[in-house]
């Protein structure tokens, strides 16, 4: 499955399980910004892969094992981002601090 990029309000409509009615109803933890998803591996109706983007802030949330990894810019574990980010060839937003953080982290990281 290719990738899919659709906003959170529209989830509901193409699909009625409890994960896509709680993922509409999440905004950004940081600024309260509407997040779009784009979703890179889905079994049956459960998204299992995929990225949350905050509209307004341009932070990332990737969804890994199907769950949404929302935590402050502080813990966040690159160890457990790196494979994903890398597996679907993800661009990082560029503009903020941990963007270009992690950039300087997966230019490294390929290179070793």
């Amino acid at each position: 499955m290719g990738k899919i990029s659709i906003n959170l309000a529209t989830l509901q409509s193409l699909s009625g399980t409890r994960q896509s009615r709680l993922l509409k109803k999440m905004c950004c933890p940081f600024d309260k910004g509407d997040l779009n998803i784009s979703i890179f591996k889905q079994e049956e109706e459960e998204i299992i892969e995929g990225l949350l983007t905050c509209s307004a802030c341009q932070r990332y949330f990737p969804i890994i094992y199907g769950i949404p990894i929302m935590t402050p810019d502080e813990y966040r574990q690159k160890s457990l981002e790196a494979p994903v980010m890398k597996k679907w060839g993800l661009e990082l937003p560029a503009g903020d601090e941990l963007g270009q953080q992690l950039l300087t982290f997966f230019n490294h990281f390929q290179s070793t």
